[in-house]
């Protein structure tokens, strides 16, 4: 008895290590005069970590955010800082425009690079109170919606390397998506030309698909969502999820000749 006592104890005091919750002394062994009160147990949140080595958190891995001096502007649209991708991931990008281009297809990149401060305000639905990962202008659970929005530190987006491709005017009706709506963020993109087209030869130029239907990481498949991992560099930030979850399609060098 003594034992078991003193085991809640320490799991107690690891629990409020853990959450910087303030935990006061252990409640007394009297019986109280008046109806018995539950305490409310402080329960651990994932730990946000950012940078290499950190936690994960709900099946996301811990990024970095970019030097501002890495990025230039691109050809993605979006305010501000989601115009920006790596710099030395831009010429292959280029470079898959063209080659989807002479096939017919429209590539509409429309959001790249993601800040932390404004991963955070999308995480926490207040910069898009009805979007993914937002039920009515509310947050629905972390869990939820960490399936859907990388919680802030966790988001490929902050490297710089992570770009989403939005539906164009090519996908649109004959394409297979019956609209933009449709298919923007939505696992129906994967039908379109453009999501159709990517699956064939993005990793081609060094691009492949993060989030992918059959993984094990937690995270919703999204066929609009990918990594450029054509350069040592980039190779070497998804590594560790690289491995631990590996592509069916891996991206190859940004160098190998285009079919």
């Amino acid at each position: 008895m003594v034992v078991m006592k003193w085991r809640a104890t320490a799991l107690l005091a690891a629990v409020c290590m853990l959450t910087g919750v303030a935990c006061g002394q252990p409640a007394s062994t009297q019986t109280p005069s008046g109806p018995p009160q539950q305490t409310a147990v402080p329960v651990p949140t994932p730990v946000s970590s950012v940078g290499s080595g950190g936690a994960r958190v709900f099946g996301h891995f811990p990024y970095a955010e970019a030097p501002r001096a890495a990025l230039r502007a691109a050809s993605c649209s979006g305010a501000g800082e989601r115009s920006l991708f790596r710099a030395d991931a831009y010429e292959a990008l280029t470079r898959m425009r063209r080659a989807a281009k002479d096939a017919g297809v429209t590539l509409n990149p429309s959001s790249c690079f993601r800040a932390i401060a404004s991963q955070r305000a999308l995480y926490t639905c207040a910069s898009a109170p009805n979007g993914t990962g937002c039920a009515s202008g509310r947050q629905v659970s972390e869990k939820l919606r960490a399936t859907a929005v990388a919680p802030p530190g966790h988001s490929e987006h902050h490297t710089g390397y992570a770009i989403d491709f939005f539906p164009s005017a090519t996908d649109i009706g004959a394409g297979g998506c019956p609209s933009s709506a449709a298919c923007t963020t939505s696992p129906r993109f994967a039908q379109s030309r453009s999501g159709r087209w990517l699956a064939a030869h993005a990793q081609t130029f060094g691009f492949e698909q993060s989030f992918w239907g059959g993984s094990t990481q937690g995270v919703m498949i999204e066929p609009w969502h990918y990594r450029y991992v054509g350069s040592p560099e980039a190779e070497a930030i998804f590594h560790t999820a690289r491995t631990q979850f590996p592509s069916p399609h891996p991206g190859l060098a940004q160098h190998l000749p285009v079919e």
